[in-house]
């Protein structure tokens, strides 16, 4: 019942979260869009070995722009069509139109974008001097094997992770010679909490979609390590002792949808909201300073969560640099399976089993957050 409100309240929170954010957006890239005041004209429609498009006569100094969705309306004021700019030069643009999808468009329709308001009407005249480049877009489409626009192509990054607050809180155990020799509770309590990773890395595909979306697929691993807890096995003066560590594995496995908020051809701003499976891999061990290991073993848990958060990619020369940060919401966890082998065998009645070190270790979900650096490329 828990795990069902938990998912309830945050799943509609995250997405309230990012369709306010989404929607903002026009309002945040206005100061770099220009509204045309008249629609543009249909020149052209092919259909390549990229499926079919449309070629306008007027281009980015208009304010068609690479990756604006456009619709086609005929003179009634009837949409016979939409696509997304994917080529753009000062006075023409190319549309693609959706492969495989029936359409109406044709020459002498006028072209506008929805997010722009009410298509305006026909007035009758053209863009100047458009010809030459209108003729340069239908060559280059016409092409055996066309280039795909930089900002439609496949992008790979490799990340550096700094995990900050990693979506788990992880305890550190230690002996407690007070428990061993009064019989009562446990010999294995808890110790400090821990949830900063310092070492982590992160291999992620962006694969853009018609617009301003993309998806984006990878696979991300966190390390967390502990300082050994040194404590006193038999409470005298401290010559016989024992050293316990817990060190914690994330294989975290994502998916994602990206929205630009803001874009150029030379950098993008995303919002970027999907979940993650994590694997997360306790290990811990227990030794005695004479040599004997007290316990040694895993502790496995599988966990749900919701990441979000900006990205920012610039493109330098044939790279992209990308920054992120990035927060973590975890929905739900379980497992919680302890498995190994406990060689404390001295007779006491307090508890020594690896359940009572799992108890102690007590692994918790909790919100994160960290920060992502990476250098990629186009593929």
């Amino acid at each position: 019942m828990a795990m069902s409100m938990t998912i309830k309240n945050t799943i509609p929170c995250l997405l309230s979260i990012f369709g306010v954010l989404a929607s903002a957006s026009n309002l945040i890239a206005a100061p770099k869009t220009k509204i045309p005041k008249r629609a543009a004209i249909v020149k052209h429609i092919g259909d390549s070995s990229r499926g079919p498009y449309a070629v306008l006569e007027s281009g980015a100094n208009r304010g068609f722009t690479v990756g604006i969705d456009i619709c086609f309306f005929n003179m009634e004021d009837e949409e016979t069509g939409c696509g997304t700019i994917e080529q753009s030069s000062p006075k023409a643009s190319g549309v693609r139109l959706p492969a495989g999808k029936p359409h109406a468009v044709s020459e002498g329709q006028r072209a506008w974008a929805p997010m722009w308001g009410k298509v305006p009407a026909f007035d009758g005249s053209a863009s100047e001097g458009a010809d030459d480049e209108v003729s340069d877009l239908i060559e280059e489409e016409q092409e055996e094997n066309p280039e795909i626009p930089s900002v439609f192509k496949h992008r790979m990054s490799y990340n550096y992770l700094l995990g900050l607050k990693l979506p788990v809180t992880t305890h550190g155990f230690k002996f407690d010679a007070a428990a061993r020799v009064s019989g009562t509770g446990s010999v294995w309590t808890t110790d400090a909490s821990y949830t900063r990773s310092l070492v982590g890395f992160s291999v992620i595909a962006r694969i853009p979609k018609p617009g301003r979306w993309d998806r984006g697929y990878g696979f991300a691993y966190n390390f967390l390590p502990q300082t050994p807890v040194k404590s006193d096995f038999d409470l005298t003066d401290g010559s016989t002792w024992v050293t316990t560590t817990v060190s914690a594995h994330f294989y975290r496995f994502h998916a994602s949808t990206g929205f630009s908020l803001l874009k150029t051809n030379s950098f993008d701003l995303l919002l970027d909201a999907g979940f993650e499976l994590v694997a997360i891999v306790h290990r811990f061990s227990a030794e005695y300073s004479e040599g004997t290991s007290f316990a040694q073993g895993t502790l496995i848990n599988g966990m749900l969560m919701l990441p979000f958060g900006p990205i920012a990619e610039w493109k330098i020369g044939g790279w992209i640099l990308n920054f992120s940060t990035d927060f973590y919401l975890p929905v739900y966890m379980k497992g919680n399976k302890v498995s190994g082998i406990v060689g404390y065998d001295e007779e006491t009645p307090a508890d020594k089993d690896l359940n009572s070190i799992k108890d102690a270790i007590a692994p918790k979900k909790t919100f994160g957050y960290g920060v992502r650096l990476g250098l990629g490329g186009e593929f």
